[in-house]
């Protein structure tokens, strides 16, 4: 297939692209050439701002058997794109979020669910509140303009290699140093999805020629919290302790919403990690072990990050002092 993608040199574009190629596909970029340090050999590239519609005339009248966006967070942006290539692509695919939700409120939300709505203007800086609705807006905006040309494929939690937020990173990262842990004392339902799983299936819709939204996360089964814990320390081999604090000191440090991937317990986000699966498991989306995504994001931090880099997320050495002080005082 002869493809573009939006963007495409960070992360999720990165394994997308890296796949596309081994596949023996035609593949082209347009982004601003930001991180393109390894773009793959065999890429063809444009360099442009998807912000300003003639940055788009320089790819002339060439017809594309798939449009790839995966950096559409401003519904300008999903219209500037629309206008563009309504008539230049045989498939548009859009990566949207399970964010696009009204809520959480469920169990197992499927593809059907009701979407967030935003009813102020869209010059709104993206940040939490306008996250999900602005890319309701852009899905709406795709299917109105390419129909049953469109693909729309709702992520949940990204991990793996080249995963810059560290939400992931974070759990095998602090279990590999062999210390005492302070984790929440509350058990809790996890979904996520490994990039390379993620950009594996996006390819297979393509080749299928498929249509349609599907909910793409991850794994196959429900997966705890605690489940979670025992395959890290398992797949690394670590003599980490657990420590369980209690949400109440957490709160007390505000540091209740500082562990990622994992959620209180409240009945507003229950259908957080139980979104609904079939459509994909349908078309064959597949997964590989989590043991081996454990394993591959610490070896990639470790490879290609400076040894005095400080992870993102999580507690920091002194938040886990703090909890681990309280409790003996609680005790």
């Amino acid at each position: 297939m002869n493809i573009l993608c939006i963007g495409g040199t960070r992360f999720l574009g990165k394994h997308i692209l890296r796949q596309l190629l081994e596949k023996k596909h035609s593949v082209s970029v347009f982004n601003r050439g930001h991180h393109n340090d390894h773009l793959p050999q065999g890429t063809k590239f444009y360099l442009g701002d998807r912000n300003q519609a003639d940055d788009f005339l320089q790819l002339g009248n060439q017809k594309y058997d798939a449009v790839i966006d995966t950096c559409a967070y401003l519904p300008k942006q999903a219209e500037i794109a629309a206008q563009f290539f309504q008539e230049r692509c045989e498939c548009y695919l859009f990566i949207s979020t399970i964010s696009v939700y009204r809520d959480f409120d469920c169990d197992e939300i499927t593809e059907e669910y009701p979407l967030a709505e935003w009813n102020g203007d869209w010059d709104k800086a993206v940040d939490n509140h306008t996250y999900g609705p602005y890319k309701a807006i852009c899905e709406k905006i795709i299917a109105n303009a390419f129909g049953n040309k469109s693909l729309i494929v709702r992520p949940g939690y990204i991990v793996g290699p080249d995963d810059y937020t560290d939400r992931f990173l974070y759990w095998p990262w602090r279990i590999s140093r062999d210390k005492t842990m302070i984790v929440p004392d509350q058990d809790c339902l996890m979904q996520f999805i490994d990039v390379r799983d993620l950009s594996a299936f996006c390819i297979h819709l393509l080749e299928q020629k498929k249509n349609g939204i599907y909910n793409v996360t991850g794994p196959k089964e429900k997966l705890y919290f605690r489940h979670f814990l025992e395959i890290c320390l398992q797949t690394l081999h670590s003599s980490t302790v657990f420590q369980k604090c209690p949400l109440e000191i957490l709160k007390q440090h505000g540091l209740l919403w500082n562990f990622p991937l994992w959620e209180p317990a409240l009945p507003e986000l229950r259908g957080s990690s139980q979104v609904n699966l079939s459509k994909a498991l349908k078309e064959q989306l597949a997964f590989r072990p989590l043991a081996q995504t454990i394993l591959d994001s610490l070896d990639w931090h470790n490879s290609s990050r400076a040894k005095d880099y400080r992870i993102k997320t999580g507690l920091t050495e002194e938040q886990e002092k703090q909890c681990l002080s309280s409790l003996e005082i609680s005790q």
